[in-house]
């Protein structure tokens, strides 16, 4: 169907067959499907805006338009390519794209209410790209220079493919980022979820992730980092102070599977994980970290495992809490790791690398409740400066000071 003019379609349920095809070179196009669904086969092409709606919506052709808006009450699904010079905003309930996404001036939102969203195509705009669903699932490349945002309400998310942006923000309940995705910001990544694995490759001068449980599957970190004055808290950096770095704040659990590479934007890369709740475990199997500053904050919980870092800083609270790690610390091995770590506020035999007390030298730790505290000029005698007369034992016998 070709016209000059707008095209508006209306009825209770609008189906375009075969080859069938909306045209408009020089004005806008609308289908209304009322409460019925909308089946599209053929291409859409309009110069001006394209407004799609209905109970469900099917689009197998091409879509372009200069914006587009898509609004169901129901599941909509499109595997033909969508292109516009504006704005495309998608509001359903479930929503499922096979054929790419482009917006060249403006941004993308796609929000499939409750339901899921599903993206397996390339997603690319000028500006934000607003992902939203009951459940998200990026199997397509996700492409801004703006920001992206992903956010389930709770639901799970799962990352497949590849994720650019200025900044990227994720929210949901169980989130994965699978070993195929490759998330990058310019400014900063942020995940939130209840349970957080990260198992590909994520790339930002600041890296934030907070989870009831946070799991590192292997994978790459790439991030900023502050020059750390060793063996000083108060140069150890703070999530909340929003600096560059990775930061991992968990209630009770936190858990570094296979081998974990942290490489640095820059000369150092921050690293530090936070128990939030006071206790918990930190358990790494093998974070292979050579450039970066790891401060651990596990409260009154525990440490364990394997790792190569420059700098270790423990903070616990209370007196239950322990640490046994093993590994290198500033290109120093066996006792020398141990040595060269840091720990605050007090040092402790709980807390330990490579089978010696954090902070100790030679595996050697002076307990400060041992060193005896008193004068000792109080303790000296001073009887060897009396006068020998009034010492017996120094007297001649039988001889008095007359006969003298």
């Amino acid at each position: 169907m070709l016209t000059a003019g707008d095209q508006r379609i209306a009825g209770n349920g609008v189906t375009l067959a075969g080859t069938g095809s909306l045209i408009s070179p020089a004005g806008s196009i609308s289908v209304d499907a009322g409460s019925g669904a909308l089946a599209l086969a053929g291409p859409v092409q309009a110069a001006q805006a394209v407004t799609l709606a209905g109970q469900s919506i099917t689009g197998a052709g091409s879509i372009t338009g200069a914006t587009l808006t898509v609004t169901s009450s129901g599941p909509a699904s499109f595997s033909g390519p969508v292109s516009t010079q504006g704005r495309q905003s998608f509001a359903t309930q479930g929503l499922t794209t096979r054929g790419s996404l482009a917006s060249q001036s403006d941004g993308i939102a796609l929000d499939a209410g409750g339901g899921a969203l599903a993206i397996g195509a390339p997603v690319s705009a000028a500006g934000l790209i607003d992902l939203r669903g009951g459940s998200i699932a990026v199997a397509g490349p996700v492409l801004t220079p703006g920001a992206v945002t992903l956010n389930a309400s709770g639901g799970p998310v799962s990352m497949t493919s590849a994720v650019s942006a200025g900044s990227v923000t994720v929210q949901g309940g169980a989130v994965t980022l699978a070993p195929s995705s490759s998330t990058s910001a310019d400014s900063a990544i942020q995940v939130t979820g209840t349970a957080v694995t990260l198992a590909g490759q994520e790339s930002a001068p600041r890296l934030l992730v907070t989870a009831s449980s946070i799991t590192l599957q292997g994978g790459q970190i790439t991030v900023g980092g502050v020059v750390q004055v060793a063996r000083s808290a108060i140069g150890l950096p703070l999530a909340a102070d929003g600096g560059p770095g990775a930061y991992f704040e968990t209630a009770s659990a936190f858990s570094q599977t296979g081998t974990t590479r942290v490489l640095a934007i820059g000369s150092q890369a921050t690293v530090r994980v936070d128990l939030t709740s006071g206790g918990g475990t930190v358990v790494f199997s093998d974070l292979n970290a050579p450039t970066s500053n790891l401060a651990i904050g596990s409260g009154a919980g525990s440490a364990t495992g394997q790792l190569v870092v420059n700098q270790l800083s423990l903070l616990f609270s209370g007196t239950s809490g322990s640490a046994r790690l093993a590994g290198i610390v500033h290109q120093q091995s066996g006792n020398g790791a141990a040595a060269a770590s840091a720990i605050f506020p007090r040092p402790d035999r709980q807390f330990q690398v490579n089978g010696c007390a954090v902070s100790s030298i030679n595996c050697i730790v002076l307990n400060p409740q041992l060193v005896p505290v008193f004068n000792p000029l109080k303790e000296l005698s001073l009887s060897f400066f009396r006068e020998q007369e009034d010492d017996p034992e120094l007297l001649v016998p039988n001889v008095t000071e007359q006969g003298l």
